[in-house]
């Protein structure tokens, strides 16, 4: 039976080659994994070291969902009466790619984005048609009310501030022009 060193003769934590651990006082060969496993600890504790970590996301970016999405509101033809995996799937990624916005160029992504009128009617009707969905379409319309372009487009949809709750903070906002004679009530 091998006795286990006492913690004053490892100060620093088991060696790999201790005689206690290897069962011999022969320096023991190392697996070809194990030497990968110190390589990557090595190479990762110089890259701190010098202050630069490396990540690497495969999350997609804000472009990319928003490419994704348009492709989906494509192939419902902007109508939220198709199959609701569909409709979901497009609705998901359209407000994951409103979400994860950071940054100028992620906000000019969007501005850009277009249909926004279908955009916005496909939003409208899933409020309408899917009950369990309307806070989230609701989250959406109001951050995409945020854009300029997305508020001008909305104003010329009356049914997409009329759903919002926020109305009256949009409806006082010089930006959203209303027509005269709509009334509020």
């Amino acid at each position: 039976c091998t006795e286990i060193a006492p913690p004053s003769w490892r100060p620093n934590g088991p060696s790999l080659s201790s005689p206690a651990l290897s069962g011999s006082a022969s320096p023991r060969r190392l697996s070809p994994r194990t030497l990968e496993i110190r390589e990557a600890v090595a190479a990762a504790t110089k890259l701190r070291s010098n202050g630069k970590r490396q990540t690497y996301s495969t999350a997609p970016t804000t472009t990319e969902l928003l490419a994704d999405s348009k492709k989906h509101l494509e192939a419902l033809d902007f109508r939220s009466s198709g199959g609701m995996d569909e409709v979901f799937a497009a609705f998901e990624t359209f407000r994951r790619a409103l979400v994860q916005i950071k940054s100028k160029a992620d906000e000019y992504a969007l501005e850009e984005f277009e249909p926004k009128h279908e955009t916005l009617e496909f939003l409208v009707s899933l409020y309408e048609s899917k009950r369990k969905y309307r806070a989230r379409v609701s989250d959406v319309l109001l951050r995409l009310l945020n854009f300029e372009r997305w508020r001008a487009s909305a104003a010329v949809e009356m049914s997409v501030l009329a759903i919002v709750q926020d109305w009256d903070t949009y409806y006082n906002d010089e930006a959203v022009q209303v027509a005269p004679e709509t009334s509020i009530g």
